[in-house]
């Protein structure tokens, strides 16, 4: 049987790595502005690695996200079809 704390704290998950994601987005959102206007090339580059790197980052968070949204599906419906 899955216990009701298991599910919350999957949907607890779920929330922080939610959180994560959007801090991160707005991390990648300005080091692409910052890397916009600048006109040395050096700070330039290194706005736009430091992008790449937050990028990366968004996408294993988003990877974990999906693993919990389906790790969360699946006790949900084990919890569904033993009722």
């Amino acid at each position: 049987m899955v216990e009701p704390e298991d599910l919350k704290e999957l949907q607890e998950m779920v929330k922080i790595v939610d959180f994560a994601i959007e801090m991160y987005a707005h991390e990648d959102q300005y080091y692409c502005r910052c890397a916009t206007p600048t006109t040395r090339e050096a700070a330039k580059a290194l706005y736009l690695e430091m992008a790449d790197e937050v990028e990366l980052s968004l996408n294993r968070l988003r990877a974990r996200r999906q693993k919990l949204w389906n790790a969360l599906s699946d006790l949900e419906t084990a919890e569904r079809n033993k009722r």
